[in-house]
């Protein structure tokens, strides 16, 4: 049996609209149960993707099931990860703007001055799920920086990116997808959030994860 989950993005939570969205859609139209597991456990300033990807296991403890998993952002990487470190029980993954290689991205952004901070303090603030800020503590990153950063995943594996997304800029799905050829890259006129693109992430999960065809007839 295969079953599907939605594995949401940092600073985003299992009520995400666009999971939201996409669960109705799928249970309305194609009687099919879309799993929104909630990631920021026990909180989101004590978010780990250890935990997140403890919360994938929680989800998949029967083992005769196989799962395909939809993963937006930071869960495009949990999702990945996630992937290659059970590689019987991943069926096909959608890759939504995947945040792949999630320590250079913050090292990027805060630079040197910022990240001492954050690890001096312990903690730094961010905008949290519900819009205001908290802070996150410098544990998550150690966590990442403990990971593959690109890790690879060898079941079927399409990624849809925005162009105008400048939050994970679309060159990083593009030289991913160059160094590994198997897998699938759909590019949309669309920011990091894709919500213009709902329509396009439903089309590709219906005829991909759920009618099973070759990566080979996804399309722009």
């Amino acid at each position: 049996m295969i079953r599907h989950a939605y594995v949401h993005g940092f600073a985003s939570s299992s009520q995400t609209a666009k999971a939201q969205q996409l669960k109705q859609s799928l249970n309305s139209k194609h009687n099919i149960d879309l799993a929104i597991p909630e990631l920021n456990v026990p909180s989101f300033s004590q978010v780990t993707i250890t935990g997140a990807l403890q919360e994938i296991d929680n989800l998949a403890q029967n083992p005769e099931e196989k799962w395909s998993l939809i993963g937006s952002s930071m869960g495009g990487f949990v999702a990945a990860t996630w992937a290659t470190k059970h590689p019987t029980r991943i069926d096909r993954l959608i890759l939504l703007c995947p945040a792949l290689d999630m320590g250079t991205g913050f090292r990027l952004v805060f630079k040197e001055q910022g990240m001492k901070a954050w690890k001096d303090s312990g903690f730094m603030s961010f905008r949290g799920p519900n819009g205001t800020p908290e802070d996150v503590h410098y544990k998550f990153y150690d966590d990442i920086v403990s990971l593959p950063s690109n890790p690879v995943p060898h079941c079927p594996t399409v990624i849809i990116h925005g162009r105008n997304d400048e939050t994970v800029p679309i060159e990083l799905s593009r030289e991913y997808v160059k160094k590994n050829p198997h897998i699938k890259l759909v590019e949309v006129d669309d920011d990091h959030r894709l919500m213009s693109s709902v329509d396009v992430i439903e089309d590709i999960t219906i005829k991909f994860l759920i009618q099973r065809c070759p990566i080979e007839e996804i399309s722009q």
